[in-house]
């Protein structure tokens, strides 16, 4: 017969538990933290990456081109990889958007995005000193985004039959250094959209480089606006937007336009050989910064209120301040400090 030993299971089970909690807790911090990385290389499809991955994991796709429309559900790193034959280049085949960002806190970094599908209904038009703005009622694009926080940077958005990148009531999304030209429709379009920020981005040969429409809190900051029919397009009772820094050159019609949009501050942009450099209609904005700045013009120190560069503007600068002494005419309103000399030039 055996003998057996006995045990006080009351501390033992106390002892026990408190063990498996430990361990519990270490595997759920594990599991929490773990990151499962992803390759998708030529042949392969980055949509079935995405469908494997889990929230927070990263996908890699290597160069090569890949026939089909991406769906990101689910909050992902999602980078090209450059292995010397260029960026991946998702290619939608003229049928839909090519990559969607339909949850929060994506990172999208470093693809070429082309041959995005039509929409119906888009325009910019011109009678006479009038133009007027349309949006269609769905539009395909380059990279659609319906989300929010997401970071678009580095990727060449180009040949889309549509618009290059549009966002669609999305809010605290980042799209910094991309190559946005070529697309029929708008280069970048906000819509009913808040609180982003456009910066160091190209926008050429668009319909139109960047518009804003019925979007408000948004900042435009260091991009390059040229040989679009429209720079820059403010309308639809888009309020509180900074367009700051921005070099608009040899757009078509407009360098900048705003219709029915208020209290937006422009400042410290470059408007040059614009055919028209700015037409503001029914509205009401600040074309200055809103406080004085202290800069440097020619080795010397000033402290005022800054505007913008505008190539036609010829008024006198008496005291070499850079300021003209008189305002540029906009319309029903007035740069009171345009600078004579480009932006680059204050420090």
């Amino acid at each position: 017969m055996k003998s057996e030993k006995r045990v006080n299971f009351g501390k033992r089970k106390a002892v026990l538990s408190m063990a498996l909690f430990v361990v519990l807790v270490s595997l759920s911090i594990g599991t929490a933290s773990a990151v499962t990385q992803y390759y998708v290389h030529p042949g392969e499809s980055i949509q079935d990456a995405i469908d494997a991955a889990n929230s927070s994991d990263s996908i890699e796709v290597y160069s090569g081109t890949y026939y089909e429309t991406v769906n990101v559900n689910k909050q992902l790193v999602l980078r090209g990889v450059d292995t010397g034959e260029g960026k991946p280049i998702v290619d939608a085949g003229g049928a839909g958007s090519a990559i969607i960002l339909c949850a929060d806190g994506i990172v999208l970094d470093g693809f070429e995005v082309t041959n995005a599908g039509t929409g119906s209904g888009s325009s910019i038009s011109q009678d006479g000193s009038r133009a007027t703005v349309t949006l269609p009622d769905s539009a395909e694009a380059g990279i659609k985004v319906i989300s929010n926080g997401n970071n678009i940077k580095h990727n060449d958005v180009i040949n889309n039959n549509w618009y290059g990148i549009d966002l669609h009531e999305s809010s605290n999304n980042s799209i910094e250094d991309n190559n946005v030209s070529n697309n029929n429709w708008y280069g970048i379009n906000l819509e009913s959209s808040r609180n982003n920020t456009i910066s160091n981005c190209t926008a050429s040969n668009n319909e139109g480089g960047i518009i804003l429409f019925c979007s408000n809190s948004n900042t435009i900051t260091g991009n390059a606006e040229s040989n679009n029919n429209g720079g820059i397009l403010i309308t639809a009772n888009s309020s509180d937007n900074v367009i700051a820094g921005n070099t608009v050159r040899g757009n078509l019609w407009y360098g900048i336009l705003l219709r029915v949009s208020n209290n937006n501050v422009i400042t410290g942009n470059d408007f040059i050989s614009n055919t028209t450099n700015v037409h503001s209609a029914n509205s009401a904005n600040f074309w200055n910064s809103t406080e004085p700045l202290t800069y440097q013009y020619n080795n010397t120190t000033f402290t005022s209120y800054i505007g913008n560069f505008w190539s036609n503007y010829k008024g006198p600068d008496a005291d070499g301040d850079g300021l003209g002494d008189t305002p540029y005419v906009i319309d029903s309103d007035e740069d009171h400090h345009p600078l004579m000399s480009r932006f680059e030039n204050y420090s």
